[in-house]
Formats: C-alpha cells, sequence, structure tokens
C-alpha cells in the first residue's frame, strides 16, 4: 500500500482490492488460515466478509455507502494482518486512507 495514495469518497460504495503478500508468494485461501483488514473502525475476515477473488489474486473489502457517509472525512488507518499455516501472524504496518468528502448528501432512492 506505500506505492499510493488511496482516496475514497465519502458516501460511495466499494469493494476495495488488496493485494497481499507473504514475502513473495501472494496470500490466498490456499495458504492462509486467516486475514484480517482494518479500515479506522471496520474489521474484514476471512473467512467472514472479506472475499478472495481468485481470477485476479486480491482480497476484496467491502464498504457500504452507510460506512463512508458515518466517517469524518480525514486520513483513516488500516492495517492488513494474515495468519499463515503454521499459525504464525504477520502484520504490515499500518497505512492511511483518505476519505474526501461529498458535497451531495441526499441518498439515492432505492
Amino acid at each position: 500500500m506505500s506505492k499510493g495514495v488511496l482516496r475514497l469518497q465519502q458516501g460511495d460504495q466499494y469493494a476495495i482490492p488488496f493485494p497481499i503478500f507473504i514475502g513473495d508468494v501472494p496470500a490466498s485461501p490456499d495458504n492462509v488460515i486467516g486475514v484480517r483488514i482494518q479500515i479506522n473502525d471496520a474489521l474484514c475476515e476471512y473467512p467472514g466478509t472479506l472475499t478472495y477473488d481468485s481470477e485476479s489474486g486480491v482480497w476484496q473489502y467491502p464498504l457500504t455507502e452507510e460506512q463512508t457517509r458515518s466517517w469524518e472525512t480525514k486520513k483513516l488507518p488500516a492495517q492488513v494482518g494474515v495468519k499463515i499455516d503454521s499459525g504464525d501472524f504477520r502484520y504490515c504496518p499500518t497505512f492511511d486512507i483518505w476519505l474526501e468528502p461529498n458535497i451531495i448528501t441526499e441518498v439515492w432512492d432505492e
């Protein structure tokens, strides 16, 4: 995540792609027991709501419109954690995601 700045728009929904590596090896359900990604106060886990896209080789973190609307527009702390087959835990350094303000405050009708 240090190669660029991830910017999100308040009030949008996302499936944020996270490529995760253990050393030089891509992390996948085949070689990890669990994955946790936390953005601000929202934790997604695998197994659970965090999913893996085997075609692209990335983990998909779902964010709803309600979640992004409820957060302040600012830098949001984030971190990735992986539990590998040996039972060890690996965490990346924390990083920031920018949440940009949205001046349209009305929610779309269903």
